[in-house]
């Protein structure tokens, strides 16, 4: 048996290839072929960052640090947040995992997530998604182990 997709709960999410970040796979040098050294692999990531957080709405306030939240067995990298939703990546198995996260309520409110923010998590995650679509080819989760084509 192989490695599940990437599921995060209270979150909707797209997988971008590493072939699209990282260039495509060369199997005659077993490497991507945008990376010649280990400090090639920060570069196209952060470039992939960036490519991200410039497609994010102004409705978001981006995290001026690299802030990294580790749960169990992942380690998440927050890029954005407004007051009902976080933006993240998180990089699994061949492919990062863009999520549209709902953000906890604040601790006096008698809920666990803001009931608006529930009713418009679909919404917010596929403006999101609409407009990493432009620079990437995403997929979505299909099953447990399997993933497909995200309709545009």
């Amino acid at each position: 048996m192989g490695i599940g997709n990437y599921y995060l709960t209270n979150a909707h999410t797209v997988y971008v290839d590493h072939d699209q970040v990282y260039g495509e796979w060369d199997s005659s040098k077993d490497q991507y072929i945008f990376i010649e050294t280990e400090d090639d692999f920060a570069f196209h990531y952060d470039d992939f960052i960036e490519v991200l957080a410039d497609l994010i709405p102004v409705t978001y306030s981006l995290f001026s640090e690299r802030v990294i939240e580790f749960d169990r067995h992942e380690c998440r990298r927050m890029i954005a947040e407004n007051g009902f939703y976080r933006i993240s990546v998180v990089e699994y198995h061949g492919y990062f995992a863009v999520n549209v996260e709902l953000k906890a309520a604040h601790e006096s409110e008698p809920w666990e997530f803001n009931p608006l923010a529930i009713h418009g998590h679909a919404r917010a995650a596929t403006r999101i998604f609409d407009l990493l679509a432009t620079r990437y080819e995403l997929r979505v989760r299909t099953s447990a182990w399997t993933s497909g084509k995200r309709a545009a």
